[in-house]
């Protein structure tokens, strides 16, 4: 015998026969799984599970045993064979009631969570990070959770963990938020600010790590040099310290910069005082400081006068031409081939005038004119 479900009636329990006018399907109590059914078509219904009489004959119509994800129209479908469950009016499927998981296809308990009471093999909630071993061990208590290569609940590709059981969509740098924990997830160190994913105060948005880096100084930790670079000019990472590129020094713990001599542009006193003795930034050129003189390109000195003390040559000849340091008193004196005079109440070096004379033309034998 063919039975199916009658729409539109239910069982008369007493006497077997149906009641039209009633969209219930129910015969019996919820808890014995019973239902009503037409016999060959018929519109005579029956209690299903039950030795019900219909008519003159005892008949025995067996239930259809609904599963959680099989088609229904009425939650009376899914709720009589499958405990706290109900039919979804929009995926017209058996599903689990609220705060309920799939335990078995025919049953929905509430999740447990770790170290809680259970019977054998009860599932647990699982939270990210939690073993597993199929995708849909995640997915029952993990918005858009996954059972990942690892065997453990993680979110699917381009998602990250908004909390232990949702995962939400990768935000951007700059992208529109709503808490700064969405964009903490997915820019480290990032925050909400004016409803965008910024980098706060005192830290920058490095690309190669879709992270905010703090500000560095010359002598800061890092990783990379790109950590260095972002807040340094001509940094890098060595040794797990941010430093100077080879041929520059620090100007001002956030600048690396070419070594300055006299006579290198410049924009302040100190790019040349870093590497120019008693130096200044004049007219945008380093030069040395007023009433001193070049010793060389890095460094000034006071110029000294015939018969001052000297350590060296070089320290009589930057002020007074034709000079050397004599090795006997340590003073600076002329040299042999100049003279010492006084002009203008200054002892100079006089070097000799070199004359210049035009011989006579030498005439051959042949005829003057």
């Amino acid at each position: 015998t063919k039975y199916q479900k009658f729409p539109g009636f239910a069982c008369d329990i007493e006497v077997g026969n149906p009641t039209p006018g009633l969209r219930t399907t129910k015969c019996l109590a919820k808890a014995q799984r019973n239902q009503c059914w037409a016999v060959q078509t018929k519109p005579d219904c029956v209690c299903c599970q039950t030795v019900k009489q219909v008519n003159t004959t005892f008949v025995h119509a067996p239930a259809v045993e609904y599963l959680l994800g099989f088609p229904c129209a009425l939650n009376d479908e899914c709720d009589l064979t499958i405990i706290q469950s109900f039919c979804n009016s929009t995926t017209s499927t058996c599903e689990c009631n609220a705060g309920y998981v799939e335990y078995t296809p025919t049953e929905c308990i509430i999740p447990l969570n770790y170290l809680e009471t259970c019977t054998d093999n009860q599932m647990s909630e699982k939270i990210i990070g939690d073993t597993c071993s199929v995708n849909e061990e995640c997915t029952l208590t993990i918005a858009l959770g996954i059972c990942n290569g690892t065997l453990q609940c993680g979110c699917a590709s381009g998602h990250f963990a908004y909390s232990d059981t949702e995962c939400i969509a990768i935000i951007p740098y700059q992208g529109a938020c709503t808490d700064s924990t969405m964009c903490a997830v997915s820019i480290l160190n990032s925050d909400c600010i004016g409803s965008i994913c910024e980098c706060p105060s005192g830290y920058n948005y490095l690309d190669i790590t879709v992270s905010c880096v703090p500000e560095m100084v010359l002598g800061s930790t890092c990783a990379l040099t790109d950590e260095c670079a972002l807040t340094i000019t001509g940094s890098f990472c060595n040794g797990n310290v941010c430093q100077c590129n080879a041929g520059l020094i620090s100007y001002n713990d956030t600048f690396c910069m070419t070594k300055k001599i006299i006579g290198d542009p410049c924009t302040a006193d100190a790019e040349c005082l870093l590497t120019i003795l008693n130096s200044v930034c004049n007219a945008g050129t380093c030069q040395c400081d007023t009433a001193l003189v070049p010793y060389n390109t890095t460094s000034c000195m006071t110029p000294l006068e015939l018969n001052d003390v000297c350590t060296n040559d070089q320290e009589c000849q930057v002020s007074v031409d034709c000079s050397y340091c004599r090795s006997s008193d340590s003073k600076c004196q002329c040299k042999a081939e100049c003279v010492e005079k006084i002009v203008s109440g200054v002892n100079i070096c006089e070097r000799p005038t070199t004359t210049t004379t035009t011989a006579a033309p030498v005439y051959g034998d042949g005829p003057r004119r």
